[in-house]
């Protein structure tokens, strides 16, 4: 193989793939960046890099000039390192067979060992992979910071720890919930095939990433063990989890006594003031009231006191419930990025809060919906 490439487009493509590749590789080929000639749709030579960690693969694709055909394995670390201090066009080639590896740009000449490319196999292969569906990158980008925050991370509960994917007609839904909160978002999307997958959430945060500037659609596929993201040049796969997913539908749409309309950037200073006081405490729980088409926000400890009030459109009954702060400013500075209001529904005291984003368009393209556990303190009662 010898292949003639920019050093600043390498650089990049490096950056992207080795996301996959462990800091500490269990095996010698998972710290190794696998490099193979091939030719791109549009006819052009290229090189498709690629890093694996056995459970996660990432592809880049990269336009080069291409002087003989093959494949290397080398190790990435020192690639990148030696990458990173050169200018200009850098040219890379390895013989069959050879142990190293030469990296040159002008007068600088480099060599790094390599392994037999026959070493990098990735291990997570699925024959049962179909395309579920095509959607925009920003669609996945607002999946991933509008639920990722809610997913858990309790390894002896690995389901809570990855996000739901779920294809219907014409739409795509993502869920996350790590049992104290909950994130729920319904985007449009080109469906070719309904079903659901179960993606860890540290897989789809790389995704984003790796896809998030893509001008082409993403393409889902999966199959019984894997899922497998495309998009711009770059595609991502990796393991799904196998343990069953709550069933989260019961907690929605439910009928709530007590409707309020609040603008959210409000709340959410209001929220974040309290939660001061109550992060010195011993529950670290902010005290909500809704009377008289007032919210009124309290969090005491030992050493801090606080109270807020907030002005709302009132529906229904008086209500006073407490939460966790954290986690209704997680919810807030998501909804505030798709709405200027939200519609706060509370079920009772020791029920959970559902917040949502209120939009004035008829039809809502991105449909987030979000659930905030209650904490209970002495005074509830059921």
């Amino acid at each position: 193989m010898k292949i003639c490439v920019s050093s600043n487009d390498l650089k990049k493509a490096l950056d992207a793939v080795m996301d996959a590749s462990p800091s500490r590789p269990a095996l010698p080929a998972h710290g190794c960046v696998h490099i193979q000639t091939a030719v791109d749709s549009n006819g052009y030579d290229c090189v498709i890099l690629s890093c694996q960690d056995g459970a996660l693969e990432i592809r880049r694709w990269l336009n080069c000039v291409v002087q003989e055909q093959g494949n290397a394995l080398i190790q990435a670390r020192l690639l990148r390192n030696y990458i990173a201090v050169m200018d200009g066009m850098v040219t890379i080639s390895c013989k069959e067979n050879d142990a190293k590896c030469q990296i040159n740009a002008g007068k600088k000449k480099n060599s790094i060992a390599c392994l037999p490319p026959s070493e990098y196999a990735f291990s997570a292969a699925d024959k049962s992979i179909c395309q579920y569906a095509s959607l925009p990158a920003e669609t996945l980008k607002r999946f991933v910071s509008t639920c990722a925050h809610c997913a858990g991370t309790d390894m002896t509960r690995m389901a809570l720890t990855g996000m739901l994917l779920e294809m219907q007609a014409g739409k795509c839904m993502a869920t996350c919930t790590s049992g104290f909160t909950f994130a729920h978002v319904e985007a449009p999307a080109n469906v070719h095939c309904e079903g659901s997958l179960l993606i860890p959430v540290s897989s789809l945060q790389k995704a984003s990433k790796l896809l998030g500037a893509s001008k082409t659609p993403i393409i889902i596929q999966g199959g019984k063990t894997l899922c497998r993201m495309s998009g711009e040049g770059a595609e991502i796969t990796f393991s799904l989890l196998t343990a069953q997913y709550v069933d989260y539908r019961r907690l929605m749409h439910y009928e709530a006594p007590t409707n309020v309309l609040v603008d959210c950037k409000e709340l959410l200073s209001a929220v974040n003031s309290t939660a001061i006081a109550a992060a010195d405490g011993q529950k670290n729980a902010v005290t909500v009231s809704v009377e008289n088409g007032v919210i009124t926000l309290k969090a005491s400890s030992q050493n801090s006191d606080s109270v807020c009030t907030v002005d709302c459109l009132q529906y229904g009954t008086s209500i006073e419930a407490s939460f966790n702060p954290r986690y209704m400013i997680d919810a807030l500075e998501c909804a505030a990025k798709e709405a200027a209001n939200v519609t706060l529904l509370f079920k009772g005291p020791v029920s959970p809060l559902a917040i949502m984003p209120e939009t004035e368009q008829k039809e809502k393209p991105f449909t987030p919906y979000f659930l905030v556990l209650p904490v209970r303190t002495f005074t509830q009662r059921s």
